[in-house]
C-alpha cells in the first residue's frame, strides 16, 4: 500500500465534517541544506496567487516528516489532477488541495524565512491554514 493510499484510507475513516480542508494555488516542498551539504530542514508551504501584486504569497507552513504515515508532504491525486497534503494536524485530519506543485533544494538562506522578511508584519500577512470548526 502506498503512502497516498494509506493517507486516503485514513481520511476516509474520519467523518468529512471533522476534517479541516483548504484549497490553494501552489504547494511547495523544500529541502534546505547547510553549506556542508547536510539536510537542515524539510518543509512544505502553501501559496495563493495575488493578482494585485503579481506574485504568490505564502499562506501556511509546516515542517515535513519524511517517511511518516501522516505528513504534509504532497502527493499527486491522479484521479482529481490536484496535489494533496493529508496529515494529522493537532489531533485533527487536515487535507490541503493545490493546483500546482513546486519542489526545491536550497542552501544558504532559507527561502521561507526570506519570505517573512518581505512583510513588515509577516504573521498578519500570512492568513494561515483554516481553523477547525
Amino acid at each position: 500500500m502506498t503512502m497516498l493510499q494509506l493517507a486516503a484510507a485514513l481520511a476516509a475513516l474520519v467523518p468529512v465534517e471533522t476534517a479541516v480542508e483548504d484549497h490553494f494555488d501552489v504547494v511547495h516542498h523544500n529541502r534546505h541544506y547547510s553549506e556542508e551539504g547536510l539536510l537542515v530542514i524539510e518543509q512544505v508551504w502553501w501559496e495563493r496567487w495575488r493578482a494585485d501584486a503579481s506574485r504568490h504569497d505564502i499562506i501556511g507552513w509546516r515542517l515535513a516528516r519524511p517517511g511518516a504515515v501522516c505528513s504534509p508532504i504532497p502527493r499527486r491525486d491522479r484521479r482529481g489532477g490536484r496535489w494533496l497534503s493529508i496529515w494529522i494536524d493537532d489531533g485533527l485530519p487536515r487535507i490541503v488541495r493545490c493546483r500546482s506543485f513546486r519542489e526545491s533544494w536550497t542552501m544558504g538562506a532559507d527561502p521561507e524565512v526570506q519570505d517573512r522578511g518581505k512583510h513588515v508584519d509577516w504573521r498578519r500577512a500570512r492568513r494561515g491554514l483554516s481553523l477547525p470548526r
